[in-house]
């Protein structure tokens, strides 16, 4: 994958890209967790906060990249069906303190919130 900082792909576009597809944020391919696709209506602070809703599935693959400390290509929604690549990011901490949660609740519109999943750029 030859991916340029400000590139911009479709959907399908990013899952050839990355060998995952679904509309997850977390896009994982045999449980391992290979790019992350963020919306910025559903996560205002990305691309450096992933807000991981409840649910077994969600609250899995996003221990499991964290503990992975693995940097995955990441995207964010510029517009319908236009994803921009930011870079290679991995996450930092898992953060599931009621203030944390509120906080990022207020900023979102979310009530699905499990936990925050703080992101960093790997240069």
């Amino acid at each position: 994958m030859n991916l340029i900082v400000g590139d911009i792909l479709t959907r399908k576009e990013l899952a050839d890209a990355v060998g995952a597809g679904g509309d997850s944020c977390l896009l994982h391919k045999n449980s391992v967790v290979v790019a992350i696709a963020l919306n910025p209506d559903k996560n205002p602070d990305s691309p450096h906060v992933l807000l991981v809703g409840k649910g077994p599935h969600k609250e899995r693959y996003a221990r499991s990249f964290l503990d992975s400390a693995a940097s995955v290509p990441t995207f964010i929604k510029k517009a319908a069906d236009q994803w921009q690549y930011m870079g290679m990011f991995r996450g930092i901490s898992l953060d599931h303190s009621p203030a944390s949660i509120k906080a990022h609740a207020a900023k979102s519109g979310r009530r699905d919130i499990w936990g925050v999943l703080s992101l960093s750029l790997n240069n």
